[in-house]
């Protein structure tokens, strides 16, 4: 199957070859993620959730638990009398998941978008460490702001409620030149779920983020609600001027101490670039003592290599949070991956897409995970595993990984990087994946013995 193939599917014609199609738990999936969750409030994330679309089947998901590894695969039909192409929409093989604390329970809720606003949008959440579904849908858009929403990246912001926000990109916008920015969140003062209508920058338009756009700050180190201390969410995104030209926009809000309202920032595109990708990366961690660091990372084409490498800004929560200037004038040079196969292409281009962070200070993890492009476009076509991490030194490369299956004409089956959770009390990763075959293939990480495995869902 070729790259093209796979993310600009006629959902019909797909339909059409489900006897050809493989029908088993690890085959047909068009979307999916994986959530860790807590076993009670506070302490190290020990279980995972894997949750997917089944292009025939419907919502499916699976458990891992110490001591009892994964689970079977549950699942929750498609409504009755819905065809299930309706809810297979979008260019990502990602859709959102949010763990969080209700209480004394642990709770997921995920948002999965639709083709059409007459169709609901999927809004299933998990209670009981993943085992009780509530298989919820909601209204899609119907504002005049454009149709089609996409949910792409979730976080959870936490004050003295628990607040659920969900991004995405909303299509036929027409103040925004096709594409808008749209938020779902959870009202936790009401109760109730309501949309956010966020457009685009004046001037831009054809907005663009990725399954890591959204990240949030938290109240210092500790988990007692503070009133004075603000908390900020950040909301990563590329927007096009009116001359095609493309950059980096950052959504900012704060609340508590002196909130700020929903604003846009500017921080531009990597000098000495001729392309940039369209997926920036956005990830908070604890610095200690109250300081919070918030990156920006993003792919671009280097004009002086003719190679793609990885580029950052960040700011501290301070004075001024959106001080971008202050921290990294310029936009920081990471580089770029080694050992990359033959089937990348001349330009090795590459993305990341979803990153961990754990620990405070000497102790801060920080990992990135990411593939190459067999076909060089933009869309999420798959290559090689990349990895780049901080290992509380210095910021370095892992070794790219080739998925473990290969096509017919012998060259590696490309991974698609849909999720990742760090889990077993911060002692395993995993790496969930989507190769060209519509198989879940997990790439886990035993962090102190530094061995990888791959296992087939």
């Amino acid at each position: 199957m070729k790259p093209d193939i796979l993310r600009r599917v006629v959902l019909g014609g797909l339909l059409s070859m489900a006897a050809a199609a493989s029908c088993g738990a690890g085959g047909s999936f068009y979307q999916a993620n994986v959530a860790a969750f807590e076993p009670r409030p506070g302490t190290p994330s020990a279980a995972l959730m894997l949750v997917g679309l089944h292009v025939f089947r419907g919502l499916q998901w699976k458990t891992w638990s110490p001591g009892a590894g994964w689970s079977n695969w549950l699942t929750s039909p498609y409504p009755a009398g819905r065809d299930p192409s309706g809810w297979l929409y979008g260019d990502s093989p990602h859709f959102p998941i949010v763990s969080w604390p209700d209480g004394g329970n642990w709770r997921s809720n995920a948002y999965f978008g639709s083709r059409s606003a007459t169709l609901p949008l999927g809004a299933p959440w998990w209670t009981s460490s993943g085992t009780n579904l509530s298989a919820d849908y909601h209204p899609g858009v119907t504002d005049g702001h454009g149709s089609h929403w996409e949910p792409s990246s979730g976080v959870l912001r936490r004050t003295n409620l628990s607040y659920l926000h969900f991004f995405g990109e909303t299509d036929y916008d027409p103040f925004c030149a096709g594409i808008g920015l749209r938020e779902r969140w959870w009202n936790a003062d009401l109760s109730q779920w309501s949309f956010v209508y966020h457009g685009c920058p004046r001037d831009f338009g054809h907005v663009k983020m990725g399954p890591q756009a959204a990240t949030v700050t938290h109240q210092g180190s500790g988990t007692i609600y503070q009133p004075g201390v603000p908390v900020h969410t950040y909301v990563a995104v590329t927007a096009r001027w009116l001359d095609d030209s493309t950059g980096v926009w950052v959504r900012h809000a704060s609340s508590g101490g002196t909130p700020q309202p929903w604003q846009w920032y500017w921080l531009g595109r990597p000098a000495g670039t001729t392309m940039m990708d369209t997926k920036p990366i956005a990830i908070s961690h604890d610095r200690g003592d109250g300081v919070w660091r918030t990156h920006l990372f993003v792919t671009a084409l280097n004009a002086d290599d003719n190679r793609w490498h990885l580029y950052e800004k960040y700011v501290d929560t301070g004075n001024d949070s959106n001080d971008w200037l202050r921290f990294t004038p310029n936009w920081g040079d990471h580089g770029r991956p080694a050992g990359l196969d033959a089937y990348v292409g001349i330009e090795q281009r590459f993305r990341l897409n979803v990153a961990l962070t754990w620990g405070v200070g000497s102790a801060l993890r920080i990992r990135m995970y990411g593939a190459t492009t067999y076909d060089n476009d933009e869309r999420d076509a798959g290559g090689q595993l990349v990895e780049y991490l901080w290992d509380g030194v210095d910021w370095r490369w892992g070794p790219p990984a080739s998925s473990p299956t290969r096509i017919p004409d012998g060259m590696p089956n490309a991974v698609h990087v849909v999720g990742a959770a760090v889990f077993d009390g911060n002692r395993r990763i995993s790496v969930i994946t989507l190769n060209w075959d519509w198989e879940l293939w997990e790439r886990q990480l035993d962090i102190a013995s530094g061995r990888w495995d791959w296992i087939s869902h």
